[in-house]
């Protein structure tokens, strides 16, 4: 690759904002998750209402729960579909 071809690489970001309580809506969190066709450069960034100190833990775990339970259910999948196809190519 020459210095040219380096600069004409473009990359595309998509930004979810999943505003109000994450607690409530946390089925929204799947969204932006199964709509992404690649989470090898999937990520979450968490801002956190700091002017509601009560209301930060509970909101931290489920987001990160639901988020890893989403991720490890999307690569479950991948790996099935995977072992389908190495299977029908043996046969």
């Amino acid at each position: 690759m020459n210095d040219e071809s380096l600069l004409q690489i473009k990359e595309v970001c998509h930004i979810w904002e999943l505003g109000g309580d994450a607690i409530t809506f946390s089925q929204l969190i799947e969204t932006p998750i199964k709509t992404n066709h690649a989470l090898d450069k999937f990520a979450i960034f968490l801002v956190l209402d700091l002017s509601v100190p009560e209301k930060i833990w509970p909101t931290l775990d489920t987001v990160v729960s639901v988020s890893k339970r989403l991720a490890c259910a999307y690569f479950v999948g991948k790996i099935l579909d995977l072992t389908r196809f190495l299977q029908v190519k043996r046969i």
